[in-house]
């Protein structure tokens, strides 16, 4: 598994994440908090890179809080 680029740590230190309607959305289904995201973005691991995906590349990354293992797609704009 890749470990997060630093310019991807360098947007979440520096506030510079877009939260999209349909991922608030989700969050608040599953009780997910916008601390635990930017935690998994952090302190996660990349385990899969699309970075050819049009119109912008991601990442799915995979974290954990004390009770469970959650992914989360990343898409850098």
């Amino acid at each position: 598994m890749e470990q997060i680029p630093k310019d991807i740590n360098s947007l979440v230190s520096n506030s510079k994440i877009i939260w999209r309607k349909h991922a608030l959305q989700r969050m608040f289904e599953r009780d997910i908090k916008r601390h635990e995201v930017l935690e998994t973005i952090l302190n996660g691991k990349i385990i899969k890179n699309y970075r050819d995906d049009k119109p912008f590349p991601s990442f799915l990354i995979e974290g954990e809080d004390f009770t469970e293992t959650f992914m989360l797609l990343l898409e850098l704009i």
